[in-house]
């Protein structure tokens, strides 16, 4: 008997196999890559002719993790470098389709947002009873610092900014516009707005389980900018960017601060007799 995924998806057979395409492109793609940028471009205009990266834009919707991960991983090799043909091709199916790219990417965003947030919230708790001298809640805190995307994942979200940003790489001035607002739809979503927010979110606390996010969203935030794209930093500014760099070297600085004090102790404690 056919093994199914769940109800609305497509089958769990099939998923395996859409997995498998999506993987054994994005390979050929690299593989063109490591061959020089001619190359890569050749091969990303030849699999876009055989609208590729339409398909793998279809697939935000889909049930299966691993699915998805491949779609948008093989997606990003298709448009990666900036190149103009696929930009316009994928900016021309966003405005003549009736498609759910955005709706889905801000249905995954807004898991994440509410995941972070909750996680903050944790971890102040847990804070509060370090301070109180319960050394339970002091592990906990520990442990919570480097360990807790397996709590609250943010699940698909650094590959969803990066695949943004590649839409938006070198400078393509309508798909930079079309991140912040879709004319053509009854509901526009506004993806830097949201980015910005998991951002704001996310730095309340920085640490392993989610620097390499909170990277991303500044290079995004920087090719969705640049042109120069009016509109974009007007949105960024809007959305309180500069209170975000603020925090970021704040945080930044407290790190350093702590570690050369800690640095300092253990030098003083080694040139004692």
């Amino acid at each position: 008997m056919e093994e199914k995924a769940e109800a609305g998806s497509i089958s769990a057979n099939d998923a395996r196999t859409s997995q498998a395409l999506f993987f054994f492109i994005r390979k050929i793609l690299e593989r063109a890559e490591e061959a020089g940028d001619a190359q890569l471009e050749e091969q990303q205009e030849r699999f876009n002719d055989f609208g590729f990266v339409r398909i793998g834009v279809e697939m935000t919707g889909a049930n299966d993790h691993a699915l998805l991960d491949a779609a948008f991983r093989a997606c990003i090799a298709g448009v990666k470098g900036g190149n103009a043909v696929v930009q316009d091709g994928l900016l021309d199916h966003f405005t003549s389709h009736n498609e759910r790219f955005f709706v889905n990417l801000k249905n995954i965003m807004s898991v994440a947002i509410m995941n972070v947030r909750r996680e903050n919230q944790q971890h102040a708790q847990l804070e509060l009873l370090g301070r109180d001298g319960d050394p339970m809640g002091a592990k906990l805190v520990e442990m919570s610092r480097d360990k807790r995307s397996p709590m609250y994942s943010l699940r698909h979200v650094d590959v969803i900014i990066y695949l943004l940003q590649q839409l938006c790489e070198g400078h393509h001035f309508g798909l930079q516009n079309y991140l912040r607002f879709q004319f053509d739809n009854l509901v526009s979503i506004n993806m830097p707005k949201m980015i910005m927010e998991l951002a704001s979110e996310a730095t309340s606390v920085i640490n392993n389980s989610n620097i390499k996010v909170i990277s991303r969203t500044f290079s995004f935030f920087t090719e969705i900018c640049q042109g120069p794209c009016p509109d974009n930093q007007a949105e960024l500014l809007r959305g309180g960017i500069c209170t975000l760099i603020t925090r970021v070297f704040r945080l930044r600085t407290r790190a350093v601060v702590a570690a050369a004090a800690a640095t300092t102790s253990t030098g003083d404690q080694q040139q004692q007799p």
